[in-house]
């Protein structure tokens, strides 16, 4: 179940803020699928690092993703961000491969513009993933990008979450498991990760309670100013270095739900992990940092 505890009179979507508090911005999410696997023996881990092209053809780094392990199809949480003056720039996203005892490997690149991400159908706009020596190949997969103009407070609030299992929970021996949340883009038939937690392994031994790490979600990511968004919120039961991962339960509500939540009361959802039955875990909002 979900529980959270919210101050009377704040809201979730714009706390605090007024019209002059919000500057508009454009939201780019990526997803990868199909990239080239460059380890032995586990599956590429992935990150991209975003450029811009600059007139003398230096490329400046701007901004750069999570590492993914273990995924040759990654959906990654970070965003990139565009903003009003940078409509006539050209950007090149880099995807690497991170290798701790060894020099990152290369995946592939796209390049594009923001101009060209706006005018995208429906906010999507999807490109295949080129060569250093600019050439397209199946074998290097594609890039989608989800993209919409949003309006972000000048300071955001952060709000701290965890996911808590009850005794009723019962994970498969040496199992990892994780969450992820998503939110819902504007035209609702996507969504886009927003959150993805470390696996962490929890006890196997029946009647033993756990609770993941506090995580922050800044405001803006979370709600995208829009009561009527929907987010998503999935356990997986990590896969290994095959990344196999198994959805174990979800549950799906509006952000404007979570501002009617008063402590005590939740919203309810099921996962897999006990044998015997379906165990309730439970998402709490420790601090709502506003």
């Amino acid at each position: 179940m979900l529980e959270a505890g919210v101050s009377s009179g704040l809201s979730l979507v714009n706390p605090g803020a007024d019209d002059r508090d919000l500057v508009p911005y454009t939201e780019a999410s990526v997803v990868c699928k199909g990239l080239r696997n460059r380890d032995f023996g586990s599956l590429s881990d992935p990150f991209a690092i975003l450029y811009e092209l600059l007139p003398n053809g230096v490329y400046l780094e701007r901004d750069r993703t999570e590492v993914i392990f273990d995924d040759l199809n990654p959906n990654f949480c970070h965003k990139f961000s565009f903003e009003e003056r940078d409509q006539q720039k050209t950007f090149q996203m880099t995807i690497m491969d991170y290798d701790i005892v060894k020099k990152d490997d290369f995946l592939g690149l796209v390049r594009f513009t923001p101009q060209q991400l706006e005018s995208a159908t429906n906010g999507v706009l999807e490109l295949e993933i080129q060569s250093k020596n600019g050439k397209i190949s199946r074998k290097n997969g594609t890039s989608t990008f989800y993209v919409e103009r949003l309006m972000r407070s000048k300071e955001p609030c952060k709000i701290g979450m965890e996911l808590g299992l009850g005794a009723d929970c019962k994970v498969e021996s040496k199992k990892k498991i994780f969450l992820c949340l998503s939110r819902s883009t504007a035209n609702s038939r996507d969504y886009v990760r927003i959150f993805r937690s470390e696996p962490m392994q929890i006890p196997s031994k029946k009647g033993e309670s756990f609770v993941l790490p506090t995580f922050e979600v800044d405001s803006s990511t979370l709600t995208a100013q829009d009561s009527e968004r929907h987010l998503l919120l999935e356990l997986f039961l990590e896969g290994g270095r095959k990344g196999n991962h198994r959805n174990i339960g979800e549950v799906v509500f509006k952000v404007g739900k979570l501002d009617n939540l008063r402590a005590g009361e939740s919203i309810a959802f099921f996962s897999g992990l006990s044998g015997d039955g379906r165990c309730r875990p439970q998402l709490v909002f420790p601090c709502m940092n506003w």
